[in-house]
């Protein structure tokens, strides 16, 4: 599937509401990989313990780019093809637009926040 392609969704429920309250948000890293011949290969994966196994595919040469925030799958992908210029996100998905479960957020939250050592 094309880039965006499919129709358009409306973002979360109660989106705007939500804004405001990182708690009811997840954090996901937007990381730039190089393939064999140098062409960027971007990716957007949660941060936490939920991302480990996409950043475990990452090569030595990605880097990060900067973290962002959204309370589902819908707003985390229109942020982040803003970000890469790619227009407007669009999808078919109806769960796209579904908040992410408050377990996962928990789990994030609990990790990202927990001691480092």
């Amino acid at each position: 599937m094309k880039h965006g392609a499919g129709r358009h969704r409306p973002a979360c429920p109660s989106y705007t509401a939500r804004m405001n309250e990182p708690n009811r948000q997840m954090v996901h890293e937007v990381w730039i990989d190089y393939g064999d011949v140098g062409e960027e290969l971007p990716a957007l994966i949660a941060a936490g313990p939920r991302g480990d196994g996409a950043r475990r595919c990452l090569g030595p040469k990605a880097r990060l780019q900067t973290t962002i925030s959204a309370g589902c799958h819908f707003d985390a992908m229109a942020i982040y093809y803003r970000l890469l210029g790619y227009g407007e996100y669009r999808t078919d998905q109806p769960d796209d637009s579904r908040p992410y479960p408050t377990e996962w957020i928990r789990e994030q939250r609990d990790h990202l926040s927990g001691p480092r050592g």
